[in-house]
């Protein structure tokens, strides 16, 4: 019985690591333009994926739950769902929302807000410098 103890131990763990895996759905990578640039990071902070959700992944979650369903619409192309005065449609490089993107160059993240840069004034001769906010 001892020895069985931790056989089974092993069992429960190696399952609930194989059930956290299947929050990530990699598949959604294909399902958007130039998805294989952004690969998991448009919808997960892990980059990997799994676990919590950017905001444009929290948009995609009202879209599909935990659905097969395609996602990539004029209407999702159309918001701004990291707040960074882009569409997600002109970060994926696909502004109309048609699937089709414009190639890769230039793609950003609809996922992940880029920090804000402010330059400090120089004070008594001390030099600028930027702080990442």
């Amino acid at each position: 019985m001892k020895k069985a103890l931790p056989v089974y131990f092993l069992f429960i763990i190696l399952h609930m690591a194989g059930i956290q895996s299947l929050h990530a759905r990699s598949f959604r990578v294909g399902m958007m333009p130039n998805g294989n640039v952004v690969s998991c990071s448009a919808c997960h902070v892990n980059p990997t994926g799994g676990g919590t959700r950017t905001l444009f992944g929290q948009a995609v979650f009202a879209i599909t739950g935990s659905a097969n369903t395609p996602f990539w619409s004029p209407s999702l192309a159309a918001l701004d769902s990291d707040g960074d005065g882009r569409t997600n449609g002109r970060e994926l490089n696909d502004p109309e929302g048609d699937g089709t993107a414009t190639g890769a160059s230039g793609v950003t993240n609809p996922g992940n807000r880029p920090p804000r840069f402010y330059i400090h004034r120089s004070i008594a001769g001390y030099p600028r410098h930027c702080t990442c906010v």
